[in-house]
């Protein structure tokens, strides 16, 4: 049985080639439905078409206008008004409905310099930077004859062609042809692929719907007895969006158990699968968001949300949702409202356009987490969605921590974009006495963003250097340099930068953040001559305590090149008695600022052949950011790992692995490592063994025992084996 052709499909071809007449009630405002929001906010490209993945909203979204009578129109529109990926997109679309608009706008593209992020069938968010106009203009890609044309018929012409690898562009029509799906077929998998117990309910299914015998037979089908609904599902899946309408009819049975079955019916439909019904399935999802019964509420939210921008006709039935949240007395029930509170807020945060007075709105609500996620979404939004300098001063009155905090933040970076209002930077300042140690810290950061405008802030951002929890008293010394340029709050900043350091009440992995925190700190003093003067005269005093002093040498380096004024006293505090500590950190700024590592480079070796396990480690890792005078240290590490192997294992074998077949006299030590290391030191032996290639046969017997002790599950064992092979080639 040949694969089933969407509906959306067959609909859009026969606008393109001019047949039927526009469909009542098709929206005159196209700026104004949510495929052309979709499409013009897109920063991502993906136009693979895999049947075990949803297609991308924004393919959705593409094949929803091209069927449109004004395809042209809109593709024209949103070409002018879009991103580089949106009009990627308008232009695949011209590409089908009008070749002359086409070859009007597509010169500009090919000429742009913009690049988009391309994730070609990637699931993360990210992807890879590519130039637009070479995904619109290839000369290698194959060309198709028109929009008649298609990429099965070029495969049918050419047997050449017949490889699913062919180079794609827009001008040959390739990606517009992947698109509309016109050669690949619909994004499922058809009824022949279900398992054979499968099958039978899948053809059942197909001929209900498309002989349109309505929601009463289907009911029948998917309600009768305790009938296993999962092969009806997949038979459901197999042709989307005939059987949609039916199940629309039956979201308002007035039994429970029918609208618990086309929910679920509904959710496991995929978004791309519904085609247009994705506009007329939300009013009834809508109303369900607000049912007595808690499972069909969060199940018609589920499914919403799976619409994501289409939900849009949802939005007063969501509201429903979120006014209850506060208003059920259960404990038990209250914890799934207000998760289903915070989905909700995720739907209407996705739907285009977007519900802007809704989200805002939420911003009184009485859930915390409601209030950060509208927050959040409305600043993703843009500036014309964000809420506004008087939300956020209302915000640092809530009862909530976590709020007060996020508004304290926020109000600092908007002073970037618009000038605060005074009484927005006094309100700030009145909440450094906040009851709750974040709050006040970022508080003090927010007013440390303002800079010189928040001065009114100095007296009580002095009083915070003594407040007992470390956050608030890193903050207050960056802030007080940011507002005032006051140094008083340096030597703290230094203390608290000392690495190691275990905090009073904090974990270990905490007390590394906050070391982390106080050193970036001091960097921000080494942005400013004023403030590189101030960490060079704590540094070489002598009353300073060494480990201290060696931060603030060490945070120099960070200045630029704008810092290299100070060489010159840096090469004296090497060439001085000060400690070693301090010695090294001015030495390492040294490099920094002048890239001369001559007086670090030989500090670190004369460490590494010391007798302190630490420093060594130190070192050890320290002369790895030396590049292609770090090899010259590789004697003296090897020396220091036959010392302290527990010490030395982990930037040995990361030093290795990066000088690749320079390290070949480390051998010995990598098959100790494999030997008697831990399963990281394991790992990292075998890619620099692999990385040296056949000079590295004397660990094959290492790298074999290592494979066979751990078995065949292993990762290491895989590892082991793999660079065994490396190495025998």
């Amino acid at each position: 049985m040949n694969k089933l052709v969407p509906l959306l499909l067959v609909f859009a071809l026969a606008r393109i080639a001019g047949a039927g007449e526009e469909p009542p009630g098709e929206p005159s405002d196209y700026r104004a439905l949510t495929e052309y929001c979709v499409l013009r906010d897109t920063y991502l490209l993906d136009w693979d078409i895999d049947p075990d993945r949803p297609l991308q909203k924004a393919v959705v979204a593409w094949r929803l206008i091209l069927a449109r009578s004004d395809a042209t129109q809109v593709f024209t529109s949103l070409f002018a008004e879009a991103k580089p990926a949106g009009k990627f997109y308008a232009l695949c679309g011209l590409w089908v409905s009008d070749s002359k608009v086409f070859a009007r706008l597509a010169p500009s593209l090919i000429e742009s310099k913009e690049s988009v992020r391309l994730t070609r069938g990637c699931s993360h968010s990210g992807g890879l930077e590519e130039a637009v106009g070479s995904l619109v203009s290839n000369p290698q890609a194959v060309r198709l004859r028109g929009p008649q044309d298609s990429l099965a018929a070029l495969r049918a012409r050419d047997p050449q062609a017949r490889g699913t690898k062919e180079i794609l562009d827009v001008v040959g029509g390739g990606i517009p042809d992947v698109l509309r799906a016109s050669s690949f077929g619909s994004n499922r998998k058809g009824i022949e692929a279900l398992p054979a117990d499968q099958r039978e309910v899948g053809v059942w299914v197909q001929r209900l719907a498309t002989l349109g015998k309505g929601s009463a037979d289907l009911e029948d089908l998917l309600f009768e007895g305790d009938k296993d609904l999962e092969p009806i599902l997949a038979g459901l899946r197999c042709f989307g969006p005939a059987v949609a309408p039916h199940l629309s009819a039956l979201l308002k049975h007035a039994s429970l158990g029918v609208r618990l079955r086309a929910l679920q019916a509904l959710g496991y439909l995929r978004v791309d699968s519904l085609g247009q019904a994705v506009h007329t399935l939300a009013p009834a999802l809508a109303e369900l968001t607000g049912d007595s019964n808690p499972q069909v509420s969060s199940m018609a939210v589920s499914v919403l949300r799976r619409q994501g921008p289409w939900a849009g006709a949802a939005t007063p039935g969501l509201l429903a949702v979120l006014a209850r949240v506060v208003a059920e007395p259960s404990s038990e029930a209250q914890e799934g409202l207000e998760e289903r509170g915070l989905e909700v807020v995720g739907v209407l945060a996705e739907i285009r356009p977007p519900r802007i007075d809704a989200l805002k709105g939420l911003l009184r609500h009485a859930n915390s987490e409601i209030v950060l996620t509208a927050a959040g979404a409305l600043s993703d939004l843009g500036p014309r969605a964000a809420p506004t300098v008087s939300e956020f001063v209302r915000l640092l009155g809530s009862k909530d921590g976590e709020v007060r905090s996020y508004a304290a933040l926020r109000l600092g970076s908007m002073d970037d974009d618009e000038r605060l209002p005074a009484s927005a930077i006094t309100a700030l300042v009145g909440c450094l006495n906040d009851p709750e140690e974040e709050v006040r810290a970022r508080v003090a950061e927010a007013l440390g963003d303002i800079g010189p405008r928040a001065r009114e802030a100095l007296p009580r951002l002095r009083a915070l250097l003594r407040d007992p929890e470390p956050r608030a008293r890193i903050c207050a010394c960056v802030a007080l340099w940011n507002v005032g340029q006051e140094t008083v709050g340096l030597p703290l900043l230094a203390e608290l930068a000392v690495r190691g350091r275990l905090f009073e009440g904090e974990s270990e992995e905490s007390s590394r953040r906050l070391t982390k925190s106080a050193e970036s700190g001091l960097q921000s003093f080494a942005r400013e001559a004023k403030g590189r003067e101030a960490l060079l005269a704590y540094g070489t005093n002598r009353s300073s305590a060494d480990p201290a002093a060696a931060q603030a040498l060490r945070a120099i380096g960070s200045g630029g090149v704008e810092g290299k004024s100070l060489a010159a006293r840096l090469r004296q505090v090497v060439a001085e008695d000060f400690g070693d500590g301090v010695r090294v950190a001015a030495a390492e700024s040294l490099f920094d600022l002048t890239g001369n590592c001559d007086e670090a480079l030989r500090l670190h070796r004369e460490r590494l052949r010391g007798d302190d396990p630490s420093l060594a480690s130190e070192s050890g890792w320290a002369v790895q950011r030396y590049e292609k005078r770090a090899q010259e240290a590789l004697a003296e590490v090897l020396v220091a790992f036959k010392r302290f192997p527990a010490d030395l294992a982990e930037p040995l074998t990361h030093f290795c692995r990066d000088l690749g077949p320079a390290a070949t006299s480390a051998i010995p030590a990598l098959v100790s490592c494999l030997e008697h290391g831990e399963e990281a030191d394991q790992l990292r032996s075998c890619a620099a063994l692999a990385s040296m290639g056949k000079l590295a046969r004397k660990a094959l017997p290492a790298l074999r025992r290592l494979a066979k002790l751990k078995g065949p599950d292993s990762w290491v064992a895989y590892k082991a084996q793999e660079a065994a092979a490396a190495i025998s080639k």
